[in-house]
């Protein structure tokens, strides 16, 4: 089964555990950019409508060579960030098996998972599993080991 393992990441922490993920899986890594200061955040109880979703700039232009995509972003605002709520939208997921990651610095994890994993159902993405790694106080290595980890227990 062919994966591919996208994120977006700011800090380098998300980075860290996507490449973990991708260097234990053995599949290739992509990242999702956003001009500098294009994503803004939204105040809390806020609803993003698609029109305040920032412009994304990624490589993948379609996810057509891939069965299964591991996909991951940070909680911005107690949320998932929105670039990757823009490539979600960018993107055809029908049919497509979506493992989900977030990394957060400590609060906010469950309310992100929760609108990455429906805004991915309603484009027909069958969410597979999910995983929040808790980035504060960690280092890159420790995060990209975490990001191993969870990798050897999602390939089986």
């Amino acid at each position: 089964m062919s994966k591919l393992v996208v994120f977006f990441s700011q800090t380098g922490r998300t980075r860290a555990v996507a490449e973990g993920i991708a260097e234990e899986l053995r599949v290739p890594i992509e990242s999702i950019t956003c001009p500098q200061g294009k994503a803004r955040i939204k105040p809390l109880r806020s609803h993003w409508r698609d029109s305040d979703l920032p412009v994304i700039s990624s490589r993948i232009q379609n996810l057509d060579a891939f069965q299964e995509i591991i996909l991951g972003g940070p909680v911005w605002a107690f949320n998932i960030a929105p670039p990757l709520l823009s490539f979600v939208q960018k993107m055809s997921w029908k049919g497509k098996k979506v493992t989900l990651f977030i990394t957060e610095a400590g609060m906010g994890g469950r309310r992100a998972l929760k609108t990455l994993r429906e805004a991915l159902q309603e484009r027909g993405a069958q969410i597979v599993a999910e995983k929040i790694f808790v980035s504060s106080f960690r280092s890159l290595k420790s995060l990209r080991a975490r990001g191993k980890a969870w990798a050897q227990e999602i390939r089986k």
